[in-house]
């Protein structure tokens, strides 16, 4: 299977309903052929093999749809991303945490120079495929309340802390709340998987004292492409739930 074949029925518009429902509310854009390249054609350092420079393809029509789809999304600040990924690689992006107050500066993030915009836009254009721009609520997601979580054959193989750089504390004292909303999220979600193996990123915060939810961030597809994080794809997953500074069963 081509990583195309894995790829695309992890993006956010082809999820089934019944997963969107479990993630923060979410507008799509749906983009033509010419609207893909030509925005392109705007990315910085990353704008040849789009054709036209990027002056003689404005992206005005864009902009202003995309505005629409905000407009429709509680505020008062968005998140804006291609289904396929966001530009985290984008500079400007990373200072403000992908938070957008409106469709331009949104387009600026995916134009400043993120080279993963920029192969996920080739990958849908050499597959014939329209892209969508996704206009989702803008929520606060700390370091340490992300989580990915593998599944294989429609179970949970494996969980780990996202980002796993540093030690959190907190995560540690409260590992099994975290664990059960996690699976709280899974039991909600399995009658609406589409696919037998994929990797969900999901994010926790607090609804009182040791108590949390899960909401459901993206999906990703189950394959070596795909940041492990503390598991590794050369060994089998053990169902553990696995947090920066030690492994929890």
């Amino acid at each position: 299977m081509t990583y195309w074949e894995l790829a695309r029925p992890t993006y956010l518009e082809n999820l089934p309903s019944g997963l969107l429902k479990l993630s923060m509310p979410t507008r799509f854009v749906r983009l033509t052929l010419e609207e893909a390249a030509a925005l392109g054609s705007h990315i910085t350092d990353w704008w040849e093999g789009f054709g036209l420079p990027f002056a003689a393809r404005p992206l005005d029509g864009v902009a202003a749809r995309l505005g629409r789809a905000m407009a429709k999304v509680k505020g008062p600040a968005w998140f804006v991303k291609l289904g396929s990924r966001s530009p985290k690689d984008s500079w400007s992006w990373a200072q403000a945490a992908g938070k957008a107050e409106c469709a331009e500066q949104a387009l600026g993030y995916l134009t400043d120079a993120s080279e993963r915009i920029s192969d996920d836009l080739h990958l849908a254009l050499c597959n014939n495929y329209r892209p969508a721009l996704a206009a989702r609520q803008w929520r606060e997601m700390p370091p340490w309340s992300e989580f990915r979580v593998f599944i294989q054959d429609g179970s949970i193989a494996g969980i780990s802390q996202y980002h796993h750089g540093r030690h959190y504390p907190g995560v540690a004292i409260h590992q099994p709340s975290i664990y059960g909303a996690i699976m709280d999220l899974h039991l909600a979600a399995r009658d609406h998987y589409h696919l037998d193996q994929m990797v969900i990123d999901v994010f926790v915060e607090p609804t009182g004292p040791g108590d949390f939810k899960a909401t459901l961030i993206e999906i990703n597809p189950f394959c070596e492409l795909t940041d492990p994080c503390l598991f590794d794809w050369r060994e089998p997953f053990d169902g553990s739930f696995r947090i920066a500074g030690r492994r929890a069963a």
